[in-house]
């Protein structure tokens, strides 16, 4: 496989990874920002034409960033004979971004820790190509979207350091550990993605009312019936695609129930 193979051009990439090669080039979409200054470089960056469009939605709510470039996929990263021998890996790799954001991380964990009993071969062209797809995905977020609020600036610290991993690992020759800090770096890239953002907010406004409800089964504060009604529509809103709106619902939803979501 070269890598020209695994490069095609960006489209939209909010929703869990498809199956698809590494695609370069980033649409960055922060929904939320709640800053003038950001607003101004959103519109700077508007008209710079340049390949990065950068624009401010849904104002004083939750910061995202839409990554349209493809971050690579376990199925990227293995060679096409792995591909039918690794299948059950493979599926479930997938499955986990389909799942709540918790339980899908500890199934990804157990994969990447169960990593010396794959039956699968890594493709080395395909992990330089991988390694090369984050590196100016990073890059392009640190050119356009600075100043990050934490919630973000963390994430893509993480994935700065995994990344830095991957090619130390690399140029040691440990091509499995190579491999798994590159899906680690590009993992910690799609928790700033609208759709993780977006089961973030809901995530934690249900889990804040279930335990109201525990607390208290027959009463509660008034806020809580518009906090319920908020994150059942944000819930709909994501299972629609609409994590625009997700965010918005989601991010009141947890206000209204004193949700720390710095």
């Amino acid at each position: 496989m070269h890598e020209t193979d695994l490069l095609v051009h960006a489209g939209r990439g909010a929703g869990p990874p498809g199956r698809r090669g590494i695609r370069r080039g980033l649409r960055i979409v922060l929904f939320g920002a709640g800053s003038t200054a950001l607003a101004g470089l959103a519109m700077a960056c508007h008209e710079s034409l340049t390949q990065v469009d950068s624009r401010v939605v849904a104002p004083a709510t939750r910061p995202a960033l839409n990554i349209a470039s493809g971050l690579p996929r376990l199925a990227d990263l293995v060679t096409g004979e792995a591909r039918d021998t690794g299948e059950a890996v493979l599926g479930r790799w997938e499955d986990s971004w389909n799942m709540a954001l918790a339980a899908g991380s500890r199934l990804r964990a157990g994969i990447y820790g169960s990593a010396a009993g794959w039956d699968l071969a890594f493709d080395t062209t395909s992990a330089r190509a991988a390694i090369e797809a984050i590196h100016t995905t990073i890059a392009e977020i640190e050119g356009v979207a600075h100043p990050l609020p934490p919630h973000l600036s963390r994430q893509l610290a993480e994935a700065r350091r995994l990344l830095g991993a991957a090619e130390t690992a690399r140029d040691e020759g440990d091509v499995t550990e190579s491999v798994l800090a590159t899906l680690r770096s590009a993992d910690a890239l799609r928790g700033t993605t609208p759709r993780m953002v977006a089961l973030g907010l809901v995530e934690s406004a249900e889990h804040a009312l279930a335990a109201a409800a525990q607390e208290a089964p027959d009463s509660g504060p008034t806020g809580h019936a518009r906090a319920r009604r908020l994150t059942e529509w944000a819930r709909s809103a994501v299972d629609m695609g609409d994590y625009e709106k997700a965010i918005q619902r989601g991010y009141y939803a947890c206000r209204l129930l004193g949700v720390d979501i710095r």
